[in-house]
Protein backbone atom coordinates (compact mmCIF):
# COMPACT_ATOMS: atom_id res chain seq x y z
CA UNK A 1 0.00 0.00 0.00
CA UNK A 2 1.54 3.31 -1.07
CA UNK A 3 1.43 6.56 0.89
CA UNK A 4 -1.55 8.02 -0.98
CA UNK A 5 -3.56 4.83 -0.42
CA UNK A 6 -2.73 4.92 3.30
CA UNK A 7 -3.86 8.55 3.58
CA UNK A 8 -7.10 7.85 1.70
CA UNK A 9 -7.78 4.77 3.81
CA UNK A 10 -7.27 6.78 7.00
CA UNK A 11 -9.62 9.55 5.83
CA UNK A 12 -12.31 7.13 4.65
CA UNK A 13 -12.06 5.11 7.86
CA UNK A 14 -12.41 8.18 10.12
CA UNK A 15 -15.38 9.52 8.15
CA UNK A 16 -16.97 6.05 8.10
CA UNK A 17 -16.70 5.72 11.91
CA UNK A 18 -18.13 9.22 12.41
CA UNK A 19 -21.05 8.48 10.10
CA UNK A 20 -21.82 5.20 11.85
CA UNK A 21 -21.68 7.02 15.18
CA UNK A 22 -24.06 9.64 13.84
CA UNK A 23 -26.43 6.93 12.59
CA UNK A 24 -26.44 5.28 16.02
CA UNK A 25 -27.11 8.64 17.65
CA UNK A 26 -30.02 9.42 15.33
CA UNK A 27 -31.52 5.93 15.57
CA UNK A 28 -31.18 5.03 19.20
CA UNK A 29 -30.85 8.25 21.12
CA UNK A 30 -33.52 10.28 19.33
CA UNK A 31 -30.96 12.76 18.19
CA UNK A 32 -32.75 15.71 16.68
CA UNK A 33 -30.80 16.82 13.64
CA UNK A 34 -33.14 18.43 11.15
CA UNK A 35 -31.15 17.83 8.01
CA UNK A 36 -29.99 14.27 8.84
CA UNK A 37 -32.18 11.18 8.65
CA UNK A 38 -31.54 7.46 8.44
CA UNK A 39 -32.57 7.63 4.80
CA UNK A 40 -29.71 10.08 4.16
CA UNK A 41 -27.08 8.36 6.25
CA UNK A 42 -27.35 4.73 5.13
CA UNK A 43 -26.38 5.27 1.45
CA UNK A 44 -23.54 7.63 2.45
CA UNK A 45 -22.17 5.07 4.93
CA UNK A 46 -22.48 2.35 2.31
CA UNK A 47 -20.58 4.51 -0.21
CA UNK A 48 -17.72 5.09 2.23
CA UNK A 49 -17.62 1.38 3.06
CA UNK A 50 -17.28 0.57 -0.64
CA UNK A 51 -14.49 3.15 -0.87
CA UNK A 52 -12.58 1.49 1.97
CA UNK A 53 -13.00 -1.95 0.38
CA UNK A 54 -11.80 -0.61 -2.98
CA UNK A 55 -8.68 0.98 -1.48
CA UNK A 56 -7.79 -2.22 0.39
CA UNK A 57 -8.43 -4.37 -2.69
CA UNK A 58 -6.26 -2.20 -4.90
CA UNK A 59 -3.47 -2.15 -2.37
CA UNK A 60 -3.62 -5.94 -2.45
CA UNK A 61 -2.06 -5.84 -5.86
CA UNK A 62 -4.57 -5.81 -8.74
CA UNK A 63 -3.41 -2.78 -10.68
CA UNK A 64 0.12 -2.76 -9.28
CA UNK A 65 0.73 -6.39 -10.27
CA UNK A 66 -0.35 -5.60 -13.82
CA UNK A 67 2.18 -2.77 -13.79
CA UNK A 68 4.95 -5.19 -12.81
CA UNK A 69 3.89 -7.56 -15.59
CA UNK A 70 4.27 -4.73 -18.10
CA UNK A 71 7.56 -3.50 -16.66
CA UNK A 72 9.20 -6.95 -16.72
CA UNK A 73 7.45 -8.31 -19.82
CA UNK A 74 10.70 -9.07 -21.67
CA UNK A 75 11.90 -11.21 -18.74
CA UNK A 76 8.59 -12.84 -17.82
CA UNK A 77 7.65 -13.63 -21.44
CA UNK A 78 4.92 -16.31 -21.33
CA UNK A 79 5.77 -17.66 -17.87
CA UNK A 80 2.69 -19.05 -16.09
CA UNK A 81 0.45 -17.75 -18.86
CA UNK A 82 -2.01 -20.56 -18.16
CA UNK A 83 -1.94 -20.24 -14.36
CA UNK A 84 -3.06 -16.87 -13.01
CA UNK A 85 -2.37 -17.82 -9.39
CA UNK A 86 1.27 -18.73 -10.02
CA UNK A 87 1.76 -15.67 -12.22
CA UNK A 88 0.49 -13.49 -9.38
CA UNK A 89 2.95 -15.18 -7.00
CA UNK A 90 5.77 -14.30 -9.43
CA UNK A 91 4.57 -10.70 -9.71
CA UNK A 92 4.24 -10.38 -5.93
CA UNK A 93 7.85 -11.56 -5.65
CA UNK A 94 8.86 -8.76 -8.03
CA UNK A 95 6.94 -6.22 -5.98
CA UNK A 96 8.66 -7.43 -2.81
CA UNK A 97 12.01 -7.15 -4.59
CA UNK A 98 11.14 -3.59 -5.57
CA UNK A 99 10.25 -2.89 -1.92
CA UNK A 100 13.65 -4.35 -0.90
CA UNK A 101 12.07 -7.23 1.01
CA UNK A 102 14.39 -9.73 -0.64
CA UNK A 103 13.95 -12.59 1.82
CA UNK A 104 10.17 -12.70 1.30
CA UNK A 105 10.67 -12.36 -2.43
CA UNK A 106 12.99 -15.38 -2.36
CA UNK A 107 10.46 -17.45 -0.44
CA UNK A 108 7.81 -16.80 -3.08
CA UNK A 109 10.20 -17.56 -5.93
CA UNK A 110 11.39 -20.78 -4.28
CA UNK A 111 7.76 -21.87 -3.92
CA UNK A 112 7.49 -21.70 -7.72
CA UNK A 113 10.72 -23.48 -8.60
CA UNK A 114 9.39 -27.05 -8.62
CA UNK A 115 6.29 -26.13 -10.60
CA UNK A 116 8.12 -24.62 -13.60
CA UNK A 117 7.01 -26.49 -16.72
CA UNK A 118 8.75 -24.65 -19.55
CA UNK A 119 11.84 -22.56 -20.25
CA UNK A 120 10.06 -19.20 -19.91
CA UNK A 121 9.03 -20.16 -16.38
CA UNK A 122 12.47 -21.54 -15.47
CA UNK A 123 14.12 -18.42 -16.92
CA UNK A 124 11.95 -15.95 -14.99
CA UNK A 125 12.08 -17.76 -11.64
CA UNK A 126 15.84 -18.39 -11.86
CA UNK A 127 16.68 -14.87 -13.04
CA UNK A 128 14.71 -13.09 -10.32
CA UNK A 129 16.03 -15.48 -7.67
CA UNK A 130 19.58 -14.64 -8.71
CA UNK A 131 18.79 -10.92 -8.72
CA UNK A 132 17.46 -11.20 -5.16
CA UNK A 133 20.71 -12.85 -4.06
CA UNK A 134 22.64 -10.16 -5.89
CA UNK A 135 20.82 -7.44 -3.93
CA UNK A 136 21.60 -9.37 -0.75
CA UNK A 137 25.26 -9.31 -1.87
CA UNK A 138 25.39 -13.10 -1.90
CA UNK A 139 27.25 -13.13 -5.19
CA UNK A 140 28.27 -16.79 -4.95
CA UNK A 141 24.66 -17.99 -4.86
CA UNK A 142 23.68 -15.58 -7.63
CA UNK A 143 26.58 -16.76 -9.81
CA UNK A 144 25.69 -20.41 -9.17
CA UNK A 145 22.13 -19.82 -10.37
CA UNK A 146 23.34 -18.03 -13.48
CA UNK A 147 25.80 -20.85 -14.21
CA UNK A 148 22.95 -23.36 -13.89
CA UNK A 149 20.95 -21.30 -16.39
CA UNK A 150 23.90 -21.32 -18.78
CA UNK A 151 24.26 -25.11 -18.47
CA UNK A 152 20.54 -25.59 -19.18
CA UNK A 153 20.69 -23.41 -22.28
CA UNK A 154 18.60 -20.62 -20.74
CA UNK A 155 21.23 -17.89 -20.92
CA UNK A 156 21.03 -14.77 -23.04
CA UNK A 157 23.14 -11.61 -23.03
CA UNK A 158 21.42 -10.41 -19.83
CA UNK A 159 22.41 -13.58 -17.95
CA UNK A 160 26.02 -13.47 -19.12
CA UNK A 161 26.21 -9.77 -18.28
CA UNK A 162 24.78 -10.34 -14.80
CA UNK A 163 27.20 -13.15 -14.04
CA UNK A 164 30.04 -10.85 -15.15
CA UNK A 165 28.99 -8.50 -12.33
CA UNK A 166 28.91 -11.37 -9.81
CA UNK A 167 32.39 -12.62 -10.70
CA UNK A 168 33.72 -9.08 -10.70
CA UNK A 169 32.41 -8.59 -7.14
CA UNK A 170 33.99 -11.91 -6.15
CA UNK A 171 37.34 -10.86 -7.61
CA UNK A 172 37.29 -13.64 -10.22
CA UNK A 173 38.24 -11.37 -13.10
CA UNK A 174 39.07 -14.04 -15.68
CA UNK A 175 35.62 -15.59 -15.27
CA UNK A 176 34.10 -12.11 -15.38
CA UNK A 177 35.90 -11.33 -18.63
CA UNK A 178 34.78 -14.60 -20.22
CA UNK A 179 31.19 -13.88 -19.19
CA UNK A 180 31.46 -10.40 -20.68
CA UNK A 181 32.72 -11.80 -23.98
CA UNK A 182 29.86 -14.30 -24.04
CA UNK A 183 27.40 -11.45 -23.35
CA UNK A 184 28.55 -9.28 -26.25
CA UNK A 185 28.51 -12.22 -28.67
CA UNK A 186 25.03 -13.41 -27.68
CA UNK A 187 22.11 -12.85 -30.02
CA UNK A 188 20.30 -10.58 -30.35
CA UNK A 189 22.81 -7.78 -29.63
CA UNK A 190 22.09 -6.01 -26.36
CA UNK A 191 23.44 -2.52 -25.77
CA UNK A 192 23.62 -3.08 -22.02
CA UNK A 193 25.89 -6.11 -22.47
CA UNK A 194 28.38 -3.96 -24.43
CA UNK A 195 28.00 -1.09 -21.96
CA UNK A 196 28.50 -3.32 -18.92
CA UNK A 197 31.53 -5.05 -20.43
CA UNK A 198 33.03 -1.67 -21.37
CA UNK A 199 32.80 -0.46 -17.76
CA UNK A 200 34.33 -3.73 -16.54
CA UNK A 201 37.27 -3.35 -18.94
CA UNK A 202 37.68 0.28 -17.91
CA UNK A 203 37.87 -0.76 -14.26
CA UNK A 204 40.43 -3.38 -15.24
CA UNK A 205 42.61 -0.69 -16.84
CA UNK A 206 42.02 -1.87 -20.44
CA UNK A 207 41.07 1.52 -21.82
CA UNK A 208 41.34 0.81 -25.55
CA UNK A 209 39.13 -2.26 -25.33
CA UNK A 210 36.71 -0.41 -23.08
CA UNK A 211 36.39 2.38 -25.65
CA UNK A 212 35.73 -0.08 -28.48
CA UNK A 213 32.89 -1.78 -26.60
CA UNK A 214 31.49 1.53 -25.35
CA UNK A 215 31.26 2.78 -28.93
CA UNK A 216 29.43 -0.41 -29.93
CA UNK A 217 27.02 0.12 -27.05
CA UNK A 218 26.41 3.68 -28.22
CA UNK A 219 25.66 2.42 -31.73
CA UNK A 220 22.85 0.31 -30.24
CA UNK A 221 21.55 3.00 -27.90
CA UNK A 222 22.68 6.48 -28.82
CA UNK A 223 21.16 8.27 -25.82
CA UNK A 224 22.74 6.15 -23.06
CA UNK A 225 24.15 8.86 -20.80
CA UNK A 226 26.22 6.33 -18.81
CA UNK A 227 27.94 5.06 -21.97
CA UNK A 228 28.50 8.63 -23.20
CA UNK A 229 29.96 9.47 -19.79
CA UNK A 230 32.40 6.56 -20.02
CA UNK A 231 33.57 7.72 -23.44
CA UNK A 232 33.94 11.27 -22.10
CA UNK A 233 36.06 9.98 -19.21
CA UNK A 234 38.22 7.83 -21.52
CA UNK A 235 38.85 10.71 -23.90
CA UNK A 236 39.59 13.13 -21.04
CA UNK A 237 42.02 10.74 -19.35
CA UNK A 238 43.61 10.10 -22.74
CA UNK A 239 44.20 13.82 -23.32
CA UNK A 240 41.89 13.97 -26.35
CA UNK A 241 40.15 17.21 -25.50
CA UNK A 242 38.37 17.62 -28.83
CA UNK A 243 36.64 14.22 -28.60
CA UNK A 244 35.99 14.73 -24.90
CA UNK A 245 34.18 18.00 -25.69
CA UNK A 246 31.90 16.23 -28.19
CA UNK A 247 30.97 13.56 -25.62
CA UNK A 248 30.51 16.25 -22.99
CA UNK A 249 27.92 17.97 -25.20
CA UNK A 250 26.16 14.66 -25.81
CA UNK A 251 26.10 13.87 -22.10
CA UNK A 252 24.69 17.29 -21.23
CA UNK A 253 22.06 16.92 -23.96
CA UNK A 254 20.99 13.65 -22.33
CA UNK A 255 20.64 15.03 -18.81
CA UNK A 256 24.09 15.05 -17.18
CA UNK A 257 25.54 18.35 -16.03
CA UNK A 258 29.08 19.55 -16.71
CA UNK A 259 29.70 19.64 -12.97
CA UNK A 260 28.79 15.96 -12.67
CA UNK A 261 31.11 15.05 -15.52
CA UNK A 262 34.00 16.99 -14.02
CA UNK A 263 33.40 15.37 -10.63
CA UNK A 264 33.43 11.90 -12.21
CA UNK A 265 36.73 12.60 -13.93
CA UNK A 266 38.23 13.99 -10.70
CA UNK A 267 37.18 10.82 -8.87
CA UNK A 268 38.91 8.59 -11.41
CA UNK A 269 42.04 10.76 -11.47
CA UNK A 270 42.09 10.64 -7.65
CA UNK A 271 41.63 6.88 -7.65
CA UNK A 272 44.45 6.47 -10.16
CA UNK A 273 46.78 8.64 -8.11
CA UNK A 274 45.93 6.75 -4.93
CA UNK A 275 46.71 3.40 -6.55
Amino acid sequence: MNRLQKVLLAIYSVVFVLLVGLLVYVQFFDGAIDFVTTRHLVPVIFAFLLGIVKIITRSGGGASLRAYKRAYADMIKDAFADDRRKLNVLLKALRLMDEEDFEKSLRLLNSLRESCKNNDERYAVSLFTAVDYNYLEDYEKAAAIYEEMIERGLADSRIFSNVLNCYSELGEYEKARNAGLAAVHAEPPNWNAFHNFAWFLFGDGKYEEAEDYAKKALELKGNSVETITLLYVLCTLGGRSGEAELYEKKAVANGRSKQELQEIVRNYIGAGAAS
